[in-house]
């Protein structure tokens, strides 16, 4: 499982590293409930365990794993809820959240085998960070997975373009503004907050859908997440989840070249991932690389994924943002 927490406001640096260490949390129960779930009965009993560690993320059914995230999501939302309620800070704040979870299938079921016939990636995502994968190579088993070569996003930003989106907000009672020098963000009424109280409280964001919140998801800044799911039959693909500091600095077109001349060169991932990082450096300088988490997972083998992650983590990853 790997994921991205963005954080926004003046304490995202903070909600983003709460968001990361819930949803930690919740992702260990969800190996121990899956893997003694799903064990043979004759592997459970020999093991003698309660609970078996997995050699890597690759344990949970695909059909499951949607719910799985979900209710890791709802957690770390009700995690960060409860803090900022109680913070003495008066500040509305939270955090995106881009969630993958790898799952092996073998047969149709679970496998416990080293090599499984093939892979699922499911995707949850609130906000605006992103995920993409690269198809290293075809299978002739699965002829209606893309081809060789192609760059496929999983996931789609929640900004203020979408109709879907503006109409829950409206339906909320929020507004959305388009400020002179600023792109579109969400108010509270005028009828509900005074402008000081706004600034004062942080009361405004450029997404329509975040973790957090207290008072703007009351005007339709909502946590459910989007889910998508890819099926990965070829060792060598490799999935990128960035923050937006990476996709709003990069172009996809460009970083699909990047990612595309790692995989014909068979550069390490932990490579890759520093040069797509010196690439935002190298566009919009120190603040935004600062301010840009970026994942690169390569498939292999069931039980040998490889990855890397720009700030280092070890799961899941959370990333530090300065106050807008």
């Amino acid at each position: 499982m790997f994921g991205v927490w963005d954080g926004h406001g003046p304490t995202g640096e903070f909600d983003s590293k709460l968001a990361r260490d819930a949803a930690n949390t919740v992702a260990n129960k969800i190996y121990e409930t899956r893997i003694l779930e799903w064990m043979p009965d004759n592997l459970r009993a020999a093991s003698g365990l309660d609970f078996v560690q997995p050699a890597s993320a690759s344990s949970v059914p695909a059909e499951l794993s949607e719910a799985d995230l979900k209710g890791l999501i709802e957690f770390t939302n009700t995690t960060l809820l409860n803090t900022e309620r109680s913070s003495k800070y008066e500040v509305d704040c939270g955090t995106t959240a881009l969630v993958g979870l790898f799952t092996a299938v073998k047969g149709g079921n679970v496998s416990f085998e080293k090599r499984a016939d093939r892979s699922h990636l499911v995707v949850a995502n609130v906000g605006d960070s992103r995920a993409a994968i690269f198809h290293a190579n075809e299978n002739r088993n699965f002829p209606n997975l893309p081809k060789k070569g192609k760059f496929v996003t999983l996931s789609e930003d929640h900004d203020l373009t979408k109709q879907k989106e503006l109409d829950r907000i409206k339906q909320c009672g929020g507004v959305v503004i388009k400020p002179k020098s600023n792109s579109k963000r969400v108010y509270p009424p005028k009828s509900d907050v005074t402008w000081e109280q706004v600034k004062k409280r942080s009361l405004s964001l450029n997404m329509s859908r975040s973790l957090g919140h207290c008072v703007l998801s009351k005007y339709g800044i909502s946590p459910t997440p989007e889910f998508n799911q890819v099926t990965i039959v070829s060792e060598g693909d490799i999935v990128v989840f960035a923050s937006d500091g990476l996709w709003d600095i990069v172009e996809q077109s460009e970083i699909e070249k990047m990612v595309a001349s790692a995989s014909d060169s068979g550069i390490a991932v932990n490579d890759l991932c520093r040069q797509l990082m010196k690439r935002v450096f190298q566009g919009n300088g120190k603040y935004s690389a600062e301010n840009t988490t970026i994942i690169v997972v390569k498939v292999s083998k069931a039980d040998q994924e490889q990855s890397a992650a720009l700030p280092p983590s070890s799961v899941l990853a959370g990333k530090k943002r300065k106050a807008e």
